[in-house]
């Protein structure tokens, strides 16, 4: 995975299958019905869902 800036300075998420803008990814996690959280190895929240369940 990484993260290109594509057209019209949108920043894509480019994964081996497709790619996503980083704001189609972000709705695309905060509709899955499950909670997510990213916690890195310093222990801290890095990221999680605003699902509908949170």
């Amino acid at each position: 995975m990484s993260e290109i800036v594509g057209k019209e300075n949108r920043k894509q998420v480019v994964f081996e299958t497709g790619e996503f803008s980083t704001k189609e990814l972000e709705a695309v996690l905060n509709t899955l019905p499950v909670d997510i959280t990213f916690v890195d190895r310093e222990d801290r929240v890095r990221y999680f869902s605003q699902s509908k369940e949170r």
